[in-house]
C-alpha cells in the first residue's frame, strides 16, 4: 500500500519536473517510479527505467554521481528481488518432489517388512534392495 502511494507521488513530481525542464530531476523520479515498482513487484518494468537512466547517467556531459548512485543502489535492491523470487520458485518446486519421493521410499520400506503370507516372522532382508540401487562390483 505505501509503495502504491510513494508511486503516485513520484508520478506527480514527475510532472512538475517536466515543467520545470530539469533532465537530471526528471530522471530521479523516473528513479522513484522504479524503486516503487520493485516494492510492488513489478521487476521488469523496474529494470528498464533503471537501466535507462544509468546510460542516461554515464553519457551525460557532466557525471551526476548522485544519479548513479541512485540506479547502482535501486539496481541491488532490484537483484535481491530477483533472487529472493527465484528462491521462492525453486522452495515451490522441490517441495512436492521431496514429499513424494520420501512417501515412496517409507511405502516401500514397509511393504517389505510385511510378513509374506503363510511366514508369521518378518522379512527386512529386502529392505535395502527396496530403497537404494544396487551397487556394482568394481
Amino acid at each position: 500500500m505505501q509503495a502504491e502511494i510513494a508511486g503516485h507521488i513520484s508520478v506527480q513530481q514527475f510532472r512538475v519536473a517536466l515543467r520545470l525542464g530539469d533532465p537530471m530531476t526528471v530522471a530521479r523520479c523516473k528513479l522513484y517510479l522504479a524503486l516503487s515498482l520493485v516494492q510492488t513487484g513489478h521487476l521488469v518494468s523496474a529494470r528498464c527505467i533503471v537501466e535507462h537512466q544509468y546510460r542516461l547517467a554515464c553519457s551525460a556531459p557532466v557525471l551526476d554521481t548522485r544519479l548513479i548512485s541512485m540506479c547502482l543502489g535501486i539496481w541491488a535492491k532490484l537483484k535481491y528481488e530477483y533472487h529472493k523470487r527465484r528462491k521462492e520458485r525453486m522452495k515451490e518446486v522441490t517441495r512436492p518432489l521431496q514429499a513424494n519421493s520420501a512417501s515412496t521410499i517409507c511405502n516401500d520400506v514397509v511393504a517389505s517388512c510385511q510378513p509374506s503370507p503363510g511366514n508369521t516372522q518378518m522379512s527386512i532382508r529386502h529392505t535395502a534392495s527396496n530403497v537404494f540401487p544396487p551397487q556394482s562390483n568394481i
